[in-house]
């Protein structure tokens, strides 16, 4: 595994390692998978379709 040092030892990735950091959407490739960031600006709402269409409605 060629694990000498502690350095080695934090920088061995597993073989299935996921890599959550962020990057750069104009920088990865197509079906690429990606982490991204995002702000909540409002809170979200709930409201009702009517007393006929009992469905729930959440609004962003």
């Amino acid at each position: 595994m060629e694990i000498h040092t502690v350095a080695d030892l934090l920088e061995h990735l597993p073989y299935r390692y996921e890599d959550y950091r962020l990057r750069d959407l104009e920088t990865v490739e197509h079906d690429e998978r990606v982490t991204v960031e995002g702000k909540v600006h409002t809170v979200p709402t709930l409201g009702y379709f009517g007393k006929k269409n009992p469905g729930l409605r959440l609004k962003f």
